[in-house]
């Protein structure tokens, strides 16, 4: 279950992104109740520790969360939902995931506020790319296509390879939003022979410093980052030279 407002209408209308993302979840969760269903894998977000993503700070499941934005605190509000049906009911899978990049399935799918998809299409629409930051600041990017092989383990029933229980979903290695425009870069010069000008703000007298989210709860279970990094990227770039026209 992934159905819920995104970060940025969440921002924009916080009380309607709210009770529309936790109705939908009570709904898919009182569906499975009544069903046969045997397991539900729901879909939250590393956004749920909030306050608690500090500098050095290493993230696990096991920490107390501080969601501050409605996104995550409407993310938040659906894992206890659906933790408070699945009583006796069905299985239980809850992943908090960090930055997934890879290719959407269609051009008009609306996830291009997403700094990977951003850069990419502003590569291939405007031939250049511009930050809105000074991009020191850290992340944690995971293939979209290792996400998708974590869901698709996590949905089996019966003998589970996954335990119930709740996982970050990430790939534990903090990277920075300019390394992740500097490999969009490379990755435009591999595949049109021209390299993208990247703008950015100067960076901030004292530099940024990483956290961590731990994934070796997720890895203990055989969910790990399988696809690299700027596999991903290649496959996003690739997606948007090929749907240009589209895009603009």
């Amino acid at each position: 279950h992934l159905a819920g407002e995104d970060e940025v209408l969440a921002a924009r209308e916080p009380a309607a992104a709210l009770a529309a993302t936790v109705v939908a979840t009570e709904k898919v969760a009182e569906a499975c109740a009544a069903s046969s269903a045997k397991r539900l894998v729901y879909m939250s977000t590393v956004h749920v520790y909030g306050d608690r993503v500090l500098a050095g700070v290493t993230l696990t499941e096991d920490m107390r969360v501080e969601p501050r934005s409605p996104y995550a605190i409407s993310r938040l509000a659906s894992e206890h939902v659906a933790a408070a049906l699945s009583r006796g009911a069905y299985e239980l899978v809850v992943f908090r995931l960090t930055n997934a990049v890879g290719a959407p399935y269609d051009p008009d799918v609306d996830r291009w506020t997403l700094v990977a998809n951003d850069l990419c299409r502003q590569g291939a629409v405007r031939r250049r790319l511009a930050l809105r930051s000074s991009g020191t600041q850290f992340r944690d990017f995971i293939p979209l296509s290792s996400v998708c092989s974590a869901v698709a383990a996590a949905s089996r029933a019966g003998d589970p390879v996954v335990p119930t229980g709740t996982y970050n979903l990430g790939s534990g290695q903090p990277t920075t939003v300019l390394a992740l425009a500097e490999m969009i870069q490379t990755e435009f010069e591999r595949q049109t022979g021209r390299r993208p000008p990247l703008d950015a703000p100067d960076p901030e007298p004292v530099p940024s410093e990483p956290y961590f989210v731990s994934v070796a709860r997720a890895g203990r279970h055989g969910l790990l980052m399988l696809t690299p990094l700027d596999e991903a990227v290649a496959e996003t770039v690739r997606f948007c030279l090929d749907h240009k026209e589209r895009l603009q």
